[in-house]
């Protein structure tokens, strides 16, 4: 049997577990996806009205450089729509095609990374963006106009270090690299 040890990276994501840190804190993957469907507008919502510490969400970008909260490179377990290109990977395609032709499953627009961080500045939580690939140039320049504005609340995680390489010109930008850990 094998399992990842996320969570435990997810509670260092927070500076660590040492006597100071002493609590547990909630980290909302996805958003809030046990009860909405994952890096929606209702999961992200969801997660921050419920108190979560922090929320994560994963993003993916369209072949123009928008950032899209989507966790594969294509729609297909989330998406709909009667021409949906659900099974056409994400980067072959311009953000106006994807928001025009479909819908998450559960009726919204796919949230752009522009608008989830520009509703987020108000609230309380930590925001985890999980690059899934390279970020554009508009992307960096987005993060970095966003930690200006909410400081040491942004955090950029990825299991790809080639997607935080960009990132690291951001001052004061928490930046962090995923792994998993497998045991027996």
């Amino acid at each position: 049997m094998t399992r990842a040890l996320l969570p435990l990276l997810v509670l260092g994501l927070f500076g660590g577990l040492t006597p100071a840190h002493a609590g547990s804190r909630c980290v909302a993957h996805r958003g809030n996806n046990v009860a909405e469907l994952e890096n929606s507008w209702a999961s992200i919502r969801s997660a921050e009205a419920l108190g979560a510490d922090g929320i994560e969400f994963d993003v993916h970008h369209s072949g123009d450089g928008v950032g899209m909260l989507v966790h594969d490179t294509t729609l297909e377990r989330v998406a709909q729509g009667p021409d949906c290109p659900i099974d056409v990977d994400l980067h072959t395609l311009t953000a106006e095609q994807v928001r025009s032709r479909c819908t998450l499953s559960n009726g919204e627009e796919i949230p752009l990374l522009s608008d989830v961080l520009a509703e987020a500045e108000g609230w309380n939580a930590t925001l985890f963006v999980e690059l899934k690939d390279v970020p554009s140039p508009q992307t960096v320049a987005l993060l970095r106009e966003t930690r200006d504005r909410i400081g040491d609340r942004l955090r950029v995680i990825s299991f790809d270090k080639d997607a935080l390489e960009p990132c690291m010109e951001i001052p004061g930008l928490s930046l962090y690299k995923l792994a998993i850990t497998v045991v027996a």
